[in-house]
């Protein structure tokens, strides 16, 4: 079964090509690269302390949402964090790449932004920022 369904997905010379073909910068495929910067800088540039399950704080959410490429609008009276799906994955791809942590100070605990992480994260092009978070 295993080996008919690497027989059938081959990665014939057509997909080398697409790829070869394929664009990668800030702007896209997709807008996550865009994204995904725009939420590293954001938190680079703040000292927000986490939310009870280690997520951000509520009254940020509104903001990030409107700086993203395609904002949603929501009608909640309290939006939580998982009511902006957007962010949410963006959230947890920071957390998983390692980019993004939580660090205790004065016995409260703020997220940060590792800075040996990023500076290898800024060294990236396009290209490998995009595969990276894709294989995050």
């Amino acid at each position: 079964m295993r080996r008919l369904l690497f027989e059938r997905f081959k990665f014939s010379s057509e997909h080398r090509q697409i790829l070869k073909e394929v664009i990668i910068n800030r702007n896209g495929p997709g807008t996550i690269l865009n994204d995904f910067n725009m939420l590293l800088d954001y938190l680079r540039e703040r000292d927000l302390p986490v939310a009870g399950t280690h997520e951000l704080p509520r009254l940020v959410l509104q903001e990030i949402n409107a700086r993203l490429t395609h904002p949603l609008e929501i009608r909640l009276m309290r939006p939580q964090q998982k009511s902006y799906p957007h962010i949410q994955g963006l959230y947890l791809l920071a957390r998983a790449s390692g980019l993004l942590g939580v660090e205790g100070r004065d016995r409260k605990l703020f997220l940060s932004v590792n800075k040996q992480i990023y500076q290898t994260w800024e060294s990236l092009n396009s290209t490998e920022r995009y595969c990276t978070l894709l294989e995050t």
